[in-house]
């Protein structure tokens, strides 16, 4: 332990905290530290019988407005406020964000092993995405991505159920290839994927090809084929418990900047073009823990493949590139 990194005195703790009206003490600090929300706090100690130093490290205090934001969004649900504070980048206890991950990962097992893709339960299949059509209609609110398919098709909820569905058991079959859907069905499909996404069916001629999303209803089409064959026999929540502890972070964040940078071409390309960059539905799963949570074990599968884990990482490091570059603009001015 070095005696200099813990710097901080609880006057600033205090002087932090002011603004958010909380009151601050070195019990509420212990009380978080033991709850895994901030990091472990073990000052050196001033002598035989003399107690430890009343300061605090760095990383703490950095953390003391975040944890405070997340408990007045999520209040006494510190479930809620370890995954949002894990999510974000600090710090939190694995049982936090180790444990929903799995949780989330054994619904994708359950909800597979309700819609199999074995023919002899086909009508089984059906009938489960009958009633779960009916269902999200009476919702008010079920999710921005079955609301834009409510607000542009509401009679294609099971359609999109299907497709869904069809991914997690592994029955995904790129839409022209797809032996019940002849060319009318085909072209409806992919009009109902592009409306609902905001997406073009093709690439577009675009001039500005850095401003947009490299998202399509054709590639989308192909990626969804491939998501669902990594996921072909593999039970979900042993494969996400099968990853350590390093593993999960290092995916959040790769996911992380991939997320910002998507960002960035999605409020990008709505100021200069009117039109989505295709990366709404990465925005809108960013709005809920399940979201978060689901774009987490997909992103496990697709890095899992050699060539994506390439591909990850000289993104990645394109976009740390760019982030120095615009960092050292903004120093000159």
């Amino acid at each position: 332990m070095k005696a200099d990194a813990y710097v901080v005195t609880l006057d600033e703790l205090k002087t932090l905290a002011r603004p958010y009206e909380v009151t601050i003490s070195r019990q509420w600090v212990t009380k978080y530290a033991r709850r895994g929300l901030l990091p472990s706090h073990n000052p050196p100690g001033l002598g035989p019988a003399r107690g430890r130093q009343n300061l605090y490290s760095r990383a703490l205090a950095n953390q003391l407005v975040p944890l405070i934001l997340a408990l007045k969004r999520h209040g006494k649900n510190l479930e809620a406020v370890g995954w949002d504070l894990w999510w974000q980048g600090y710090f939190a206890t694995p049982v936090y964000w180790r444990d929903p991950l799995v949780k989330w990962a054994a619904n994708w097992d359950r909800e597979r092993a309700a819609v199999p893709a074995a023919e002899e339960r086909e009508e089984e299949t059906d009938r489960h995405i009958q009633e779960t059509s009916e269902e999200l209609r009476k919702r008010k609110s079920a999710g921005p991505l079955i609301g834009a398919v409510k607000r542009h098709a509401p009679d294609e909820l099971p359609t999109l159920l299907t497709i869904i569905t069809s991914v997690l058991n592994s029955s995904y079959v790129p839409l022209n290839e797809a032996a019940e859907y002849d060319e009318y069905g085909v072209d409806l499909n992919k009009k109902l994927i592009s409306k609902t996404l905001s997406i073009p069916i093709e690439a577009p001629d675009n001039p500005d090809q850095q401003s947009r999303f490299p998202t399509d209803v054709t590639a989308l089409d192909q990626q969804l084929h491939n998501l669902s064959q990594k996921i072909k026999d593999v039970g979900i929540a042993e494969f996400v418990s099968s990853h350590s502890d390093e593993q999960i972070v290092l995916a959040r964040r790769e996911l992380a900047l991939f997320m910002w940078a998507a960002t960035l071409i999605e409020q990008s390309n709505q100021k200069k073009l009117g039109q989505s960059s295709g990366a709404k539905p990465i925005l809108w799963s960013n709005e809920t823990q399940q979201g978060q949570a689901n774009m987490l074990i997909a992103w496990l599968f697709v890095r899992r493949d050699p060539t994506m884990q390439n591909n990850i990482a000289l993104l990645n490091a394109q976009i740390v590139e760019q982030l120095k570059s615009a960092q050292g603009a903004k120093n000159d001015t």
